[in-house]
């Protein structure tokens, strides 16, 4: 029986954890948000981490930079907040605008203030086994690991992917706990095979469907680092969010799964939906929703009946290709909320 390694719950214990420490110390940290430009995805990315920050009762500050800022102002601030003893770490959202040189940018971070640890010294210090500042998607993907107590030391760990941020620093972190460790990337020769012996397998590079369930041993562990596939998905979360923080709205109602989809990604950082709240009423069905469903975050959904929609599609064009006459017509639709979502007569209208 496959086991989900459950994120968002361990996510909530860290902060309590994290909560407690920062009450017992006489310093709060400070954390610093740079935002260059109005990127939709960077917009919500920042949101949730500024709400994060504020919960476990760090100094937080978001510095929100107009697109046509330059590389030299962007500097200046970073000198700045350098040179700030009450700020003990400095982020910079990526993407940047174009006229702006990332690597640059990252390097003016003084390394004990890299919260990403994306600067050279940070990085060299994990190759040599110094973990104490790690890139936080492979330290969170660490910790969810030891917090199920899934050993790595002698197992076969395949990385599907090989970016400074993920695939490379994940690679030192499997190396330095024991495991024999094997990098993919977009050359690798007979993916299926590096995938098929694996004990373990991070899997990186944000493509669905690139590890399927024939191609992966009985027992191995999955980690799948979910990236938006398309930019489109973040700009949905967006215009969302804007509603979602309206101070009078009473219910917000997404008219398909993209939409729905979209409520849902944006609550995570704001948390203004479900009972007692902002009620949220969505259409058709999809692993997300049917999951908010059930955790009571939405009240319901309308699904459409395919068993009706194909046999009416079938009937009309029987009758177009007899030459008959035909019109719209009305293939039904269901009301489901979590009380009712296996009765016979709407469980097989929803999709996974």
């Amino acid at each position: 029986m496959a086991i989900v390694l459950d994120g968002k719950s361990l996510a909530l214990k860290i902060r309590q954890e994290l909560k407690q420490k920062v009450e017992e110390q006489a310093v709060k940290p400070g954390l610093v948000v740079l935002l260059v430009g109005e990127d939709p995805a960077s917009q919500i990315y920042v949101r949730n981490k500024e709400r994060a920050a504020n919960e476990v009762g760090f100094h937080s500050v978001v510095e929100r930079l107009p697109e046509t800022t330059t590389q030299e102002e962007l500097l200046e601030k970073i000198k700045k907040l350098n040179e700030d003893d009450a700020i003990h770490g400095i982020l910079v959202q990526l993407p940047l605008p174009k006229q702006i040189d990332s690597q640059i940018v990252l390097e003016a971070i003084i390394p004990e203030k890299d919260v990403d640890g994306f600067h050279p010294v940070n990085l060299g210090k994990l190759l040599q086994k110094d973990e104490s500042i790690v890139p936080c998607t492979p330290k969170g993907i660490i910790r969810l690991l030891e917090e199920y107590e899934i050993e790595l030391t002698g197992k076969e760990m395949v990385v599907i992917g090989q970016s400074t941020i993920v695939g490379r620093p994940m690679t030192l972190l499997g190396l330095n706990r024991g495991a024999t460790v094997t990098v993919c990337h977009s050359r690798t020769k007979d993916l299926e095979k590096q995938i098929a012996r694996a004990d373990i397998i991070v899997s990186a590079v944000g493509k669905p469907n690139l590890v399927l369930r024939e191609h992966v041993k009985k027992d191995a562990v999955i980690i799948d680092v979910g990236i938006p596939a398309e930019v489109k998905d973040a700009d949905g979360a967006a215009v969302a969010s804007a509603i979602l923080e309206k101070s009078d709205l009473i219910a917000i109602y997404g008219s398909n799964e993209f939409a729905a989809n979209a409520i849902i990604t944006a609550n995570e950082g704001l948390d203004k939906i479900g009972e007692g709240k902002v009620v949220a009423v969505g259409f058709d069905a999809g692993s997300k929703q049917l999951q908010a469903i059930r955790d009571g975050l939405f009240a319901g959904s309308v699904t459409q009946d395919p068993v009706q929609i194909g046999y009416k599609a079938v009937e009309l064009a029987i009758k177009a290709a007899k030459g008959e006459s035909v019109s719209d017509v009305d293939t039904g639709a269901l009301w489901y909320n979590k009380d009712n979502m296996e009765d016979a007569k709407i469980a097989p209208c929803l999709y996974e």
